[in-house]
């Protein structure tokens, strides 16, 4: 992986979408620090943590911040930029918000993480292959899937791809708004630019960090890829797992992550990679397909250049 190489000659196609990222950036970075959406979001908080035993018994589930999130970024966002947008962006497959500029397409993914149980993810930002047009295809070890086209089909207008996450602090108790030097110590809000697919080559064609999640082949495409299941009564199934796929004349590749290590096992006579992992709770070792949820370094994301080389922040972080 690699920041944004400044030294490149770029194109004029390249130098339109670098200032097209810059452009929608500055925008959604000034709705996200606005009074109006740090006074709702304080609503909302509000609200959580006065019905926090109420959620608790309706739901059952610990984000209890979602449904409003995805309700107050769009709403921002439309409010504030109505008199800009043409439309709504045709294709099923993009972000949680899709709409049509004169000049792009603007694709947002709202992400909210709770200090607690997703720190890995408030470290990095993940993206999902239908959140990005960016195929990281330099990446070291596994095949990404990146399912957005950097350009619309009927429009052809580009994609640009953002971030918002909204971090907060559940303790199963009492639900807080992290802040980075209150509660959660962590920011409140993080606006990150995920760069377009016509990019590729400013980044070496690579921001992975690594993979949250696998997509894995199933045995309907071929009998090669039959899941291999762990046996039950073994105590130390990794070990296990490490000796048969040795014994298959797989090679052991340790792969960092965000926390420790991924062993995978690679088949150079296939060209495939497989991984220990449970299926329907059952210890199983599958072939890697492709990765599917990428955790991108925001260092990467941070330090960005417009057409001119003149520098600017793609990814921010902010406390209300």
């Amino acid at each position: 992986m690699a920041k944004q190489d400044k030294s490149i000659q770029t194109s004029r196609e390249e130098k339109d979408i670098l200032d097209l990222e810059r452009k929608y950036f500055e925008k959604l970075k000034n709705i996200i620090s606005s009074e109006e959406f740090i006074n709702d979001l304080r609503l909302i908080e509000a609200e959580i943590k006065l019905k926090y035993a109420d959620l608790e018994r309706i739901w059952h589930i610990k984000n209890k911040l979602k449904v409003a999130a995805e309700r107050l970024i769009p709403f921002h966002i439309y409010k504030t930029l109505m008199p800009e947008i043409k439309g709504i962006y045709e294709s099923p497959i993009s972000s949680d918000l899709g709409i049509e500029f004169d000049d792009c397409i603007l694709c947002v993914d709202c992400k909210t993480l709770d200090t607690k149980s997703n720190s890995v993810d408030i470290a990095s930002t993940s993206v999902e292959p239908n959140q990005t047009s960016f195929s990281n295809s330099n990446h070291q070890y596994i095949r990404a899937a990146s399912n957005l086209e950097p350009r619309a089909r009927i429009s052809r207008l580009p994609l640009l791809t953002y971030v918002i996450k909204i971090i907060y602090r559940d303790d199963n108790v009492c639900f807080n708004i992290s802040t980075s030097t209150g509660i959660g110590k962590k920011p409140s809000l993080v606006l990150a630019c995920i760069p377009n697919g016509k990019l590729e080559r400013l980044f070496d064609k690579n921001l992975i960090q690594n993979f949250k999640t696998y997509k894995y082949h199933d045995k309907s495409e071929d009998v090669y890829y039959t899941p291999i299941t762990v046996p039950d009564n073994i105590t130390d199934k990794k070990a296990w797992v490490e000796s048969y796929c040795l014994s298959k004349g797989y090679n052991k590749v340790t792969i960092p992550q965000n926390r420790g290590t991924k062993d995978v096992y690679f088949d150079a006579s296939h060209n495939c990679y497989w991984a220990y992992t449970s299926n329907n709770k059952k210890k199983m070792i599958m072939a890697i397909k492709s990765g599917n949820t990428m955790r991108l370094n925001n260092e990467w994301l941070k330090e960005r250049y417009d057409s001119a080389n003149n520098p600017w922040d793609g990814y921010i972080e902010m406390d209300i």
